[in-house]
């Protein structure tokens, strides 16, 4: 059996993979390596007139996160200077999980 994760995972973090930091709650922060993308979505409004969105997500090995470590919904997760929240965390049959992302927003105090 091939082992999918260390033939092609590994090498697209060797190749595409940029450093990024999770952070979940009070707990210390956790260095990773992510791969970012940003891809245009085509969205059908109700009258029928279409929009473009942007959608970004972040790719990450699960063997290269801590033992006992997996990214969960409202984690936190910065990449170079942009903040983000984790807003569904999709793992994959062959050790990978595509973390769809949408900006972290710090909302205003009372």
């Amino acid at each position: 059996m091939v082992d999918f994760d260390r033939l092609v995972n590994a090498a697209v973090a060797r190749s595409f993979a940029r450093p990024v930091e999770f952070r979940r709650g009070a707990q210390p922060p956790i260095q990773a390596r992510g791969v970012f993308h940003r891809q245009h979505l085509a969205l059908a409004m109700p009258d029928g007139a279409e929009v473009s969105a942007m959608q970004a997500s972040l790719s990450v090995r699960l063997s290269d996160l801590p033992p006992g470590y997996v990214p969960q919904q409202g984690d936190e997760v910065t990449i170079g200077a942009d903040r983000w929240l984790v807003q569904d965390p999709q793992p994959d049959a062959e050790g990978m999980m595509r973390l769809v992302l949408s900006a972290y927003q710090e909302w205003p105090g009372p």
